[in-house]
């Protein structure tokens, strides 16, 4: 664990908060008071000080200068074809940490690796206010990698939530492939666990590696090699008319729907899970506001005009939480005080006016 002292400033390495330190438990336990006034205990390996000078902490540690960045992280290389290690064909992500002795803390190289036989034009996009927007777009050739951004320990939550849409072809080839699309939701936790960087041949380095594929690794169907020479000696038998494909997406969960584009959601915990007596408090409000931002994210993506969350009166707490992640993640949302005749205090009404 890292080393910790009270008034200490930290981040949570598995959510968007930060607080203070205010107690050491012992060693391997902190007490965090956080934002909205109320203390709870915390791993130290769940945190990130915030206050610790990272180069004075590890002075062994390399300082590279900004010009001479590429070097260490070169931008493009092809992979090892001398190598006893099996991965499958198909798209990955490796996490390459810059230091290889302090991990924890070390700034980490995110690559794009295409290990296929085709090249690819692809984009990505990040997660933010609820929303995939484009980041960045190039190419990627047949077993491949390319550098996509260099990510310090701070930066890492911005990263979490991923889509990717590749165009895969080869040259002179006349047969067009369908775009694919991935979506990867990342947990920070595993990246700031040692354990999981080991060297790996295929890439001569260090890391951590992520499929984008699929769970199992496999090759996608729409990548099969063999498939694409079968295809193009295939020639089209005409066009057949078979009807619209009706492609709408469900509005919203149904149960949550009480009218034509507006949703209510009870925050309730006893709505949400049944064995709520045996957790903490702050277990149980965190179940909460992640059930709220899934729901949000929900409304907002299947164009809802309006969601109420109902969350009681209490302490005040959870209404607390809810009002920040929509000031702080959500800015261009209205909210308000839902209908005091229907729900007395204890309900905020969401307006979608994206």
């Amino acid at each position: 664990m890292a080393n910790f002292k009270i008034g200490d400033k930290v981040s949570f390495i598995s959510e968007k908060r930060d607080g203070i330190v205010k107690k050491i438990m012992n060693n391997n336990m902190v007490l965090v008071e956080i934002e909205e006034g109320f203390e709870i205990p915390v791993i130290g390996s769940d945190l990130i000080n915030l206050n610790m000078n990272r180069e004075s902490e590890n002075p062994k540690k390399m300082v590279i200068p900004e010009e001479d960045l590429e070097i260490r992280f070169e931008p493009r290389f092809e992979l090892s074809k001398n190598t006893n290690q099996v991965i499958k064909k198909g798209m990955y992500l490796a996490f390459i940490p810059e230091n290889k002795n302090n991990i924890h803390n070390s700034d980490l190289a995110l690559y794009l690796i295409n290990n296929n036989p085709f090249d690819c034009l692809f984009s990505y996009d990040l997660l933010a206010q609820g929303k995939y927007r484009c980041n960045d777009f190039d190419r990627a050739d047949a077993y491949s990698t390319i550098l996509l951004k260099v990510i310090s320990p701070s930066e890492m939550q911005q990263w979490m939530n991923l889509r990717f849409q590749f165009i895969f072809f080869k040259i002179n080839d006349d047969i067009a492939k369908n775009p694919a699309r991935y979506e990867i939701r990342l947990k920070p936790a595993p990246l700031f666990n040692e354990e999981n960087f080991q060297f790996n041949d295929f890439l001569n380095d260090v890391c951590y590696i992520v499929s984008l594929s699929d769970k199992e690794s496999k090759f996608p169907e729409e990548l099969n090699e063999e498939k694409w020479a079968i295809e193009k000696n295939i020639k089209p038998s005409g066009i057949k008319i078979v009807g619209h494909i009706n492609d709408k997406k469900p509005l919203f969960p149904e149960k949550y729907i009480i009218e034509n584009g507006i949703a209510e959601v009870d925050l309730h915990i006893e709505e949400l899970i049944d064995d709520y007596a045996r957790k903490e408090n702050f277990e149980l409000l965190k179940i909460q506001i992640d059930f709220f931002s899934k729901m949000l994210n929900c409304a907002i993506e299947h164009n809802l005009k309006k969601i109420i969350f109902i969350h009681g009166v209490g302490n005040g707490r959870l209404k607390k939480e809810i009002i920040q992640i929509i000031k702080q993640e959500y800015p261009d949302l209205n909210y308000q005080d839902a209908s005091l005749l229907r729900y007395g205090k204890g309900a905020t009404e969401i307006i979608i006016n994206l």
